[in-house]
């Protein structure tokens, strides 16, 4: 009798730790688990999407900072709001990491990708800023024409001014011809002002197709190739009527074939070859650059001849 009293008392004892436990732990925040060993409640997420994105934000900046290649292949996990704050911090980073940065924003690409790589066309390092105009014909997000003309002006690299005439040419934007119109009394520099002249020959404009191939026409050897960067750029067949003066020279341009058969494309017949470039039709094998034979080049004449002017 007397132990079945003490196991009682025992059991009753039990309950009351029991109840003494849970009560405590409830008081505090916690929880009991099955074995009565309290767990923390797990803490509340306190902080705000913009403070997640701030904090990603400088882990990339620091990355880009030291020189961490690995951002450009985690460029689409990166804060929607990288480009801007890449943007604000570009002073006081080195050549090294504004290469970085551009690479970057260039593949997340997101709404403000193209007027970021705008600004860095304007950096003081001229290859920083040939890598951020090379680059703004490869991003969806492209700067505005407008945004680009207010730009130019600002650009004290005549290379650089000329490559941003040629991407405003690209354009499909209503006023960009104009607007180009307007910066050729501004540009002193005859590559600049070539490159300006053929953006808006792209454009459209009539007076100054015929200008362009005028220039064709007086074409010297050495800008050769370039001026056939500029008329396949252009894409109109129009102005190959400015090569048939080349079709009279034989000045070597560039060289052609193996290394043993030592050959050189002259001037005639690189006309001819534009001439196809711009699908131009050819009554003859035009499939690369070769030595034209002279009746080849005649016919070339002829029928360049009758383009309209």
């Amino acid at each position: 009798m007397h132990r079945f009293k003490n196991m009682k008392f025992r059991i009753r004892t039990i309950w009351i730790v029991a109840a003494t436990l849970v009560f405590g732990l409830s008081a505090c925040g916690g929880y009991a688990s099955p074995l009565g060993v309290p767990s923390p409640t797990p803490p509340s997420k306190t902080e705000t999407p913009k403070q997640e994105n701030k904090k990603m934000s400088e882990a990339y900046i620091d990355a880009v900072k030291s020189h961490d290649r690995s951002v450009i292949e985690r460029a689409g996990k990166a804060p929607p709001g990288i480009a801007k704050d890449l943007d604000e911090i570009n002073a006081s980073l080195d050549a090294e990491s504004r290469e970085l940065a551009i690479e970057l924003v260039v593949r997340q690409d997101n709404q403000y990708a193209g007027a970021y790589l705008l600004r860095r066309t304007g950096d003081d390092d001229v290859n920083i800023a040939t890598l951020a105009v090379e680059k703004l014909g490869k991003v969806v997000n492209k700067p505005s024409a407008a945004d680009t003309i207010g730009a130019i002006p600002l650009r004290n690299d005549s290379f650089i001014r000329g490559e941003l005439y040629l991407f405003v040419g690209r354009s499909s934007e209503s006023g960009a011809l104009e607007g180009l119109r307007q910066l050729e009394p501004k540009e002193k520099d005859d590559e600049a002002k070539l490159r300006l002249l053929a953006a808006r020959v792209k454009l459209g404009g009539k007076p100054e197709r015929q200008e362009f191939v005028g220039f064709v026409a007086k074409t010297e050897p050495d800008d050769v190739m370039q001026m056939q960067d500029l008329m396949t750029y252009i894409g109109d067949a129009a102005v190959a009527k400015g090569v048939i003066s080349w079709l009279d020279r034989e000045d070597g341009i560039v060289r052609i074939g193996s290394d043993r058969q030592n050959g050189m494309a002259r001037m005639n017949d690189v006309a001819v070859w534009i001439t196809h470039l711009l699908k131009i039709t050819l009554p003859f094998e035009t499939t690369s650059l070769r030595n034209f034979n002279a009746d080849e080049i005649a016919s070339t004449r002829k029928i360049l001849e009758l383009l309209p002017d």
